[in-house]
């Protein structure tokens, strides 16, 4: 422990607090009094610093726990942020919770009923890579539900799930060139200084996807 808050930064006692909220790993205990942390404490204390923190919050610890799934899906920071404000307009569980929880998933059958929409329709979706099941064993998150919902409307406005196949492929292939920017950018660095620049311009990214996206069609 002694080492940990050498090596984070952070107090011995925000660590005890995260370790006893969850958003910690469990330690390897080593004696009665005695316990190893390993590289993925560290890593997991310095992305809590930066989403308790200006630089992707501050967050509150329910909207952390919507983060940390996300994240070990593979998502990077900011954008687990954003797509954990995306679930948190919907709800995960029965009516009767408060909210998604964290770590909870559903079959693609009850995330159809969930959102409301038929069974075709949602496996519709998932084909045309508009859900994504990150799991890979069939199970969708609260974000996978909000999303699930978002192209609900769209359906209901007369828009086939297939017809929305493009923008699928074409964020996805904007995204493939992105990181082949970010590759090259960050050629050569350190990790540490690479992991950093690398988030840095992913942020830019997607501050310049909000301007692109708001931008008159026309302009």
């Amino acid at each position: 422990m002694r080492d940990l808050v050498s090596e984070s930064g952070l107090p011995r006692t925000t660590i005890h607090h995260y370790l006893r909220e969850g958003l910690l790993p469990p330690s390897r205990k080593t004696a009665a009094n005695a316990a190893v942390y390993g590289p993925e404490h560290l890593e997991r204390l310095a992305l809590l610093k930066m989403l308790r923190g200006p630089e992707l919050g501050p967050l509150a610890l329910d909207e952390i726990r919507r983060v940390l799934p996300i994240v070990e899906r593979g998502v990077a920071p900011a954008a687990a942020v954003e797509l954990a404000a995306l679930s948190g307009r919907v709800r995960l569980a029965g009516a009767e919770d408060a909210g998604p929880t964290s770590g909870r998933t559903l079959p693609l059958r009850e995330l159809a009923r969930r959102s409301d929409r038929d069974l075709r329709e949602v496996r519709a979706l998932v084909e045309a890579g508009l859900l994504e099941d990150g799991s890979g064993a069939d199970r969708f998150d609260a974000a996978d539900l909000a999303a699930a919902v978002a192209c609900g409307r769209l359906i209901d406005a007369g828009i086939a799930p297939e017809d929305l196949r493009p923008i699928a492929s074409l964020l996805g292939e904007a995204k493939a060139y992105e990181e082949a920017l970010l590759d090259l950018a960050s050629a050569g660095r350190e990790d540490g200084q690479e992991a950093a620049l690398r988030e840095s311009l992913r942020r830019s990214f997607r501050d310049l996807h909000a301007y692109l996206l708001a931008r008159d069609p026309g302009s």
